[in-house]
């Protein structure tokens, strides 16, 4: 059976509230290629899932 959370998608200002950094801080990551995410358009859409490996494992 699948959690609730396991497809749940956060937004920039979301993960920035949880990580207690800037949001633009957090889009310049994403930017970067240092924190998983992909962008829809123009806005960029963060999966919980790999957010959350990455902050135990640090892979992207």
């Amino acid at each position: 059976m699948r959690s609730r959370l396991a497809g749940e998608v956060l937004t920039p200002k979301e993960v920035a509230s949880e990580l207690k950094l800037n949001e633009r801080t957090v889009v310049r990551h994403l930017t970067e290629g240092k924190l998983p995410g992909v962008k829809v358009g123009s806005v960029w859409r963060i999966p919980r899932a790999r957010l959350e490996l990455f902050l135990w494992t640090g892979e992207v």
